[in-house]
């Protein structure tokens, strides 16, 4: 990971973290890495996918067609 890339995301993956689990009663779960999140995707059901456009290992938009393969019918293709 590069330095400091997840330095400068950690107050928005903290303010996420506290709004949907404060205001939804949400599980929240969050990884190292695309390949990581990719990986969580194979072992249970999610409802919802937030994570950056650039992230250090793959881009947003390859995790995000990797994840459409596993969910292909909730999937809109819309980015």
């Amino acid at each position: 990971m590069p330095s400091g890339w997840r330095s400068t995301r950690e107050p928005n993956r903290r303010l996420i973290r506290e709004l949907l689990t404060a205001f939804r009663s949400c599980e929240v779960d969050d990884a190292a890495s695309a390949e990581h999140t990719f990986e969580r995707t194979l072992q249970r059901p999610y409802s919802l996918f937030i994570f950056a456009m650039t992230l250090p290992d793959m881009s947003g938009a390859l995790l995000d067609r990797l994840i459409a393969r596993v969910y292909p019918l909730v999937h809109t293709g819309s980015v």
